[in-house]
């Protein structure tokens, strides 16, 4: 009995060494379901091969895998082997897929994968490699999948913000951008940052915070008091809800985040109930491939004729997108709404309410600006004059020293101080200062020596607030009597050079301006 307890033994050893020297011969098959496997909070690395590519390569990677290192930091990861025949064909595509072969490449949750080259390559730059990768994946939000878990964290965060990141993958990289830009503004407060997947959240919904939550990707606020006692829902920054300055000072990303997506019904009743302090700005993000586009073009016609008779001052501007892919640029400063269909239209709400408010406002629109290149055209430039005297002797406040020395100084702007023969337009997008007559001629006479399109002034985006202002502040006789108590408008629209969609826009910019004159 003994030597047949002994036998088996001997050849149970056999048959494991057998195995361990067959599976260390080659690494392990990846599936197509881990290939195609959305982000799960640790790393997925493939190695790419085909038919004729050298054993060595993937030998060297195996002796890696040996070495204490690796053993010891990176054995929880997914690695193994995919011969690229067998992805060819793959639907949907796998998150993988290399530039070159052979070659290994690790999915961390970036918006790219990190790939290394194995030609000319060692044990050593493998482990450098591995060791940046590891660096990488360590730097990112961690991976919740329970609301005990996110507990815990805000609970352990008491003295911060804890931000919830609630997107898949493809989205992942534009928030994250999205809440290092708060995190810029906003130093004082120690932001702890996580991310988690929609299907997670909807088994939260039992929670009072997480009920409403519907659209995705979206960016969540907690603080230690808002989860402790549930006095309140969390701050959602997806393009609808407001976030609250005096719970958590982040107001500067909600300047454009609450009125994004409306039907024409909404768009004008919120313009006509919300108060502002300076007029919104409209921009409109349309193709001039989409045909639609002239559709939206002539329904915001209609709505801003609309809001004339309300006396409402709009400022509208154009944004082409073209061909590439810049949904980025906007969804980022947009506070991750998902912006993929265009056309569509983004209200920005001007409010002045802090300095760092007024800064990350400007950043957004001069990105905007800048994004392309543009050129503004004038049609028309007035200002409602009721809004005028409001804002000029209502925001101003002159006071006189001891000295008597008078000062201008703006409550909307703390900043905008002015002496008492300087004007100064709080708005930066029209900041200038004029102190004579005689440099306010000066501009006028440049901006009549500008190209014309028909009745159309056409500008740069460099001197267009220029020609705004100097047209605002004339104090021409002939200006003067054109005055009157009926509202006045302000528009510019700006267009994409050399842009074929701006040849259908043009005769339709040309009818509002013809129309706006007669009026």
């Amino acid at each position: 009995m003994a030597n047949l307890e002994f036998t088996f033994i001997h050849f149970s050893c056999i048959l494991l060494y057998t195995g361990l020297k067959l599976n260390a011969d080659e690494l392990p098959p990846l599936t197509n379901d881990v290939l195609q496997m959305t982000y799960a909070g640790r790393p997925v690395c493939a190695y790419f091969k085909h038919a004729a590519t050298s054993p060595d390569y993937e030998e060297l990677l195996l002796n890696f895998l040996k070495t204490k290192v690796a053993v010891k930091h990176y054995t929880e990861w997914t690695i193994g082997s995919v011969k690229i025949e067998d992805i060819h064909q793959m639907f949907p595509p796998p998150n993988l897929y290399p530039s070159l072969v052979p070659s290994l490449q690790c999915d961390i949750g970036v918006e790219l994968p990190l790939e290394f080259i194995f030609q000319n390559k060692s044990v050593k730059s493998l482990k450098k490699w591995f060791k940046h990768v590891s660096r990488e994946h360590s730097s990112q939000p961690q991976l919740v999948t329970t609301s005990s878990e996110m507990e815990n964290v805000i609970f352990n965060n008491n003295g911060g913000i804890t931000v919830l990141i609630i997107t898949e993958k493809e989205y992942f990289h534009t928030m994250k951008n999205t809440v290092k830009k708060v995190e810029k503004y906003q130093v004082n407060v120690p932001l702890h940052l996580l991310v988690t997947r929609p299907e997670y959240v909807d088994s939260w919904k039992q929670k009072k915070s997480f009920r409403k939550l519907e659209k995705y990707p979206a960016v969540l606020l907690f603080t230690y008091e808002d989860w402790a006692t549930e006095k309140s829902f969390a701050y959602i920054l997806q393009g609808q809800h407001e976030v609250s300055a005096n719970s958590i000072k982040l107001a500067l990303m909600a300047i454009a985040a609450k009125f994004v997506f409306m039907d024409e019904e909404h768009f004008v009743h919120e313009i006509l109930d919300t108060k502002y302090q300076l007029p919104p700005k409209l921009l409109f993000i349309f193709s001039y491939s989409n045909p639609d586009s002239l559709k939206y073009f002539l329904t915001f016609a209609k709505l801003r004729k609309q809001l004339e008779c309300e006396g409402v001052l709009l400022e509208f501007r154009l944004m082409d997108i073209g061909e590439r892919n810049n949904s980025l640029v906007f969804s980022r400063h947009i506070n991750g709404t998902k912006i993929k269909r265009f056309p569509v239209f983004v209200l920005f709400w001007q409010e002045m309410t802090e300095t760092y408010e007024i800064k990350v406002r400007q950043e957004v629109l001069n990105d905007l600006l800048t994004a392309d290149q543009l050129l503004s055209v004038l049609v028309k430039n007035r200002i409602v004059d009721e809004w005028k005297r409001n804002y000029e002797y209502h925001n101003v406040h002159c006071i006189e020293d001891d000295c008597h020395e008078k000062e201008c100084v703006n409550l909307a702007y703390s900043r905008g101080v002015c002496k008492a023969n300087t004007t100064i337009v709080v708005d930066e997008d029209y900041l200038i200062r004029t102190s004579t007559a005689s440099r306010l001629q000066k501009k006028q006479m440049k901006i009549t020596k500008k190209r014309r399109i028909g009745n159309l002034t056409v500008l740069t985006d460099h001197d267009w607030s220029a020609a705004i202002e100097a047209s605002r502040l004339s104090t021409s006789r002939k200006r003067l009597q054109r005055m009157s108590d009926s509202p006045e408008i302000s528009l510019v629209f700006f267009i994409i050079k050399k842009c074929r969609y701006c040849e259908i826009v043009m005769p339709q910019i040309e009818k509002l301006s013809q129309t706006i004159r007669r009026s």
